[in-house]
């Protein structure tokens, strides 16, 4: 899992995702 921006972001990766980069 790569870090990259919210906008970069596929909205296909589940929210958790986002949890774990926040």
């Amino acid at each position: 899992m790569t870090d990259v921006p919210d906008t970069a972001t596929p909205r296909a990766i589940p929210v958790g995702r986002l949890i774990l980069h926040d």
